[in-house]
């Protein structure tokens, strides 16, 4: 790719101007009569080689795998390209191998991101056309359907880049009824743990996941043995609280392990940039959607009776309560014979004629942005619950309060993992925004965010 990278800089460069007069009869930029290919492409060599060795060590040449990996790899892609462009303006201002041109340069590291990227999407897209196809694919069987196993269920669904393919599970228990949002219909029992070296050799497995509780009830030293022998990858989960509870460490001095729990900490620079990051696209937003919150608002006013905007009381970072901005969706007064209530997916009858399409497609929510711009709310972090709810779920559900530690979001993970199938599963939905609390970064909101565009143009699982 570095050599055509070359050749279309130089081209929009130099050439340009004179190829839409020659197609076109355009008069646009500068004709340069002078200016000779040779002198670029021999200095490929040295380009291709600094670029070489430059993406080695920005990490291009490593497998990315996750939420989004294309995400991933275009900022590495831009990395590498930022650093490559010093690195070759630094050599030729000393060895002055090519004539100087400022906007060859600017050229080559616009292009090189957006021609490398495009290459590197369209393999992945080709490799992952493959992975469907079972190529390359190890098969991976789960013992164990708690919500551990069902965690490595939904990372081979979410993540296909990690290039496994679930099999089935192995347990004695009867299928759980409370299946994760992307495991539903997905969970397949193959047999009981006394069968499990059977049903390894039947079906060609290549890495075995065990959970906490299986590992009681399996015989590990035989499964141990076995996944040896057959050169099968055998990983135990660890319990939930080290994935979702706190941050801990693992630390080795002289063959003695440890591990050290620790309340999250979270960058300044990264919390600052979060804020501004807010700010700037809620103004944006709301500049670019005032046409439709005033269709939207005479909308409802045709439809019921009632003010446009509804106020509800819900609790943001270190529990501060606020007043939560959405659009109507019910009749005025919904909740005045029944007290706090959830919605009913499938049996709501409290809408008004135009509310269900405004919950269905998440245009009730857009509001909220004036509550990001107050500060009470962020683009991306655990939904606001109610204190009525908050006060119940806290008896209940243990390490609820936890979810406070950050502020509240227009959307976040749990709302990309299952969206309205969560709302009435608040221990399902604890389990994603302790993940996300815990694993938060500035690119993972951005994943969230684009990841949620998808979701609600698809308009899945809302209710």
């Amino acid at each position: 790719m570095v050599p055509i990278i070359i050749m279309v800089a130089y081209s929009v460069k130099f050439k340009l101007g004179y190829a839409l007069r020659l197609l076109f009869g355009l008069e646009y930029g500068q004709i340069y009569e002078h200016a000779q290919v040779e002198a670029y492409l021999e200095f490929s060599i040295v380009i291709i080689t600094i670029s070489v060795i430059t993406f080695y060590f920005t990490g291009l040449y490593k497998r990315f795998s996750g939420l989004m990996p294309e995400v991933n790899e275009l900022i590495k892609i831009g990395k590498a390209f930022t650093i490559i462009t010093f690195e070759l303006v630094l050599f030729n201002f000393i060895f002055k191998l090519i004539p100087e041109s400022r906007f060859f340069f600017f050229y080559f590291w616009l292009f090189g991101i957006a021609l490398l990227f495009s290459a590197r999407w369209l393999i992945f897209k080709i490799e992952l056309l493959f992975i469907k196809k079972g190529v390359g694919v190890k098969n991976v069987i789960v013992l164990g359907s708690d919500s551990f196993g069902q965690d490595i269920i939904e990372q081979t669904i979410l993540y296909p880049t990690l290039a496994e393919r679930y099999i089935g599970t192995v347990c004695d228990d009867k299928q759980d009824k409370e299946l994760t949002y992307h495991v539903q219909n997905k969970l397949k029992i193959i047999g009981e743990y006394k069968d499990t070296v059977n049903i390894l050799n039947d079906y060609q497995v290549d890495v075995v996941y065990v959970t906490s509780s299986a590992l009681k009830k399996v015989d590990f030293t035989l499964l141990k043995s076995f996944c040896l022998e057959k050169n099968i990858e055998l990983f135990i989960l660890s319990e939930d609280y080290f994935k979702y509870s706190q941050n801990f460490m693992v630390k080795s001095i002289d063959g003695v392990s440890y591990i050290s729990f620790s309340k999250p900490h979270f960058n300044m620079f990264q919390l600052i940039l979060k804020r501004v990051f807010d700010i700037v696209v809620a103004i944006f937003a709301i500049s670019f959607l005032l046409p439709l919150f005033l269709l939207v608002g005479i909308l409802i006013k045709l439809s019921s009776k009632g003010p446009v905007f509804f106020f509800q009381e819900r609790v943001t970072k270190d529990d501060k309560p606020f007043m939560m901005m959405k659009f109507r969706t019910m009749v005025d007064n919904a909740e005045k014979q029944s007290g706090p209530i959830m919605v009913n997916e499938g049996k709501e009858t409290r809408y008004h004629r135009f509310g269900e399409f405004l919950r269905k497609t998440s245009i009730d929510e857009l509001p909220q942005l004036f509550n990001i711009l107050k500060g009470e709310m962020s683009l991306v972090g655990p939904r606001p619950e109610r204190p009525f709810f908050i006060k119940k779920f806290k008896q209940e559900i243990p390490n609820f309060e936890k979810r406070h530690h950050v502020k509240a979001g227009l959307t976040g993970w749990a709302q990309v993992n299952g969206r309205s199938h969560l709302t009435r599963r608040p221990e399902k939905k604890l389990k994603y925004d302790l993940y996300y609390i815990n694993h938060w970064s500035f690119l993972f909101d951005i994943k969230i965010i684009l990841r949620t565009i998808q979701i609600v143009l698809k308009r899945e699982e809302a209710f």
